[in-house]
């Protein structure tokens, strides 16, 4: 069975709500990564997630701007998220998802590339992405 895991950097959620309902109808992917939903964790359109059939989330909010969720047909445990570069921003959440054929972890990012190129957080990032099967990311490049 194929699965599918799809990004989308939505530019606030709860906007743009029906068109991300109308892709989740038409695409049915497994897991929808999502970066800037801007809003705040209960703020996040949970029911709607659950009425189209994606009942596990993760999510990583903050007041207008930035924010990022995992939103899962399968169950999503080790659910966390992390502080890089000493920003204290939503722009990390991680989870650990099964879709039939072993765990692995999901990490969304949303980070400006220029916080890495000139910090030590590259390092964070390489071993990351040395443990984990799924990565997404928007980085922006600013400079």
């Amino acid at each position: 069975m194929t699965h599918s895991v799809v990004t989308w950097n939505i530019n606030s959620v709860r906007l743009r709500l029906p068109m991300v309902l109308d892709f989740l109808a038409q695409y049915q992917p497994d897991v929808l990564m999502l970066q800037e939903i801007k809003c705040t964790n209960d703020q996040f359109p949970r029911n709607a997630f659950v009425e189209s059939g994606y009942p596990h989330m993760a999510v990583h909010g903050q007041k207008g701007y930035h924010g990022v969720a995992i939103v899962s047909k399968f169950p999503l445990t080790e659910v966390s998220s992390r502080v890089f570069c000493e920003i204290e921003e939503s722009r990390h959440v991680s989870a650990l998802v099964d879709l039939g054929h072993g765990p692995f972890t999901l990490h969304n990012f949303y980070m400006n590339i220029w916080y890495f190129i000139h910090s030590n957080h590259f390092v964070i990032i390489k071993a990351i992405l040395l443990n984990c099967t799924i990565f997404s990311s928007n980085f922006s490049v600013k400079g």
